[in-house]
């Protein structure tokens, strides 16, 4: 940008460019979408240049948060990747971008949750279960983020569902960055994925919406949400016959396959449960099994993180 940066013009002058200036526009402008709009929302990014400190994510996160009390602020309005990095250094040990992204030092820097990109470069940086508020973003285009006009490259139906069922069953919420052209339209490839994922996140919305992760810490076979006295079962990989799961105290009614009255024997002590599987057809993308207990399901053991 010749003026230095998008939106209000600004004369240049020996002071350009000047942070201070911009925190200030930066603020005014939130405040505005905030107070005018009734935003619920803000996705921050680009805390990785050295004149963003932790002073001043700070500072705007304590402005945001008394604009709004309700407002829910993404850990990049502070510097926590780069604070990540530090102590990866200072301990002498080599941190990937996964790592980086998926460490969490929440107690000590601004955030109400923790942000984690896909990377595009080699698509990175999200899985891992949370004991905390966390968020995974990707953008949909596999080869970079915001609107791509040469190499378009959307991502596999199969694949969004897959992570996004990841993702919920570690604790997780998901989001899905989609650049719009200029004129603010889509491509149609984007709009075909998304309305596809859409079809297999309803017929499944009660698997997936106003559940919590659990009541078993995922696995790479399998992961799990509940609510009340259901869970639901999304297993990712084919069966071997036989799936075994740390036991929970309270008992198990049934197990079916979601969606249909198919019920799946099964036994369950205090070893564990264990489910017969051997009729399920592989997944496609994934299978679900609903179960339901006779009381309220409460997590399962941390043994079994």
């Amino acid at each position: 940008y010749d003026q230095g940066g998008p939106g209000q013009l600004y004369p240049r002058d020996d002071t350009t460019p000047n942070m201070d200036r911009y925190v200030e526009f930066m603020n005014n402008q939130l405040t505005e979408l905030i107070e005018k709009y009734n935003i619920s929302f803000v996705q921050f990014d680009g805390e990785w240049i050295e004149s963003w400190t932790h002073e001043r994510g700070a500072d705007l996160y304590r402005h945001l948060r008394k604009t709004s009390a309700d407002l829910l602020i993404n850990s990049r309005v502070d510097i926590t990747r780069r604070a990540m990095e530090e102590k990866c250094n200072k301990e002498g040990i080599k941190c990937s971008n996964q790592e980086i992204t998926v460490g969490w030092l929440g107690d000590d820097y601004a955030a109400d949750f923790q942000d984690r990109e896909r990377f595009v470069s080699d698509q990175s940086g999200v899985s891992g279960w949370g004991d905390y508020p966390w968020q995974a973003w990707l953008s949909i285009d596999q080869n970079q983020w915001a609107w791509n006009t040469s190499n378009l490259k959307i991502q596999k139906v199969d694949f969004l569902i897959k992570d996004l069922i990841e993702t919920i069953t570690a604790n997780g919420n998901y989001m899905i960055s989609m650049g719009p052209r200029a004129d603010g339209s889509f491509a149609p490839e984007m709009i075909e994925t998304m309305d596809k994922l859409g079809i297999w996140i309803k017929q499944h919305a009660e698997a997936i919406y106003n559940t919590r992760s659990g009541p078993f810490y995922p696995k790479s076979a399998f992961g799990s949400t509940f609510n009340d006295n259901k869970a639901w079962l999304f297993l990712m990989e084919p069966s071997s016959g036989l799936l075994e799961l740390p036991n929970v105290s309270e008992e198990i009614k049934s197990i079916h396959l979601f969606g249909t009255d198919a019920k799946l024997d099964f036994t369950q002590s205090d070893k564990g449960i264990i489910i017969k599987t051997e009729k399920l057809d592989a997944p496609n993308p994934v299978t679900v099994l609903e179960i339901v207990f006779n009381s309220p399901v409460k997590m399962a053991s941390s043994e079994g993180k």
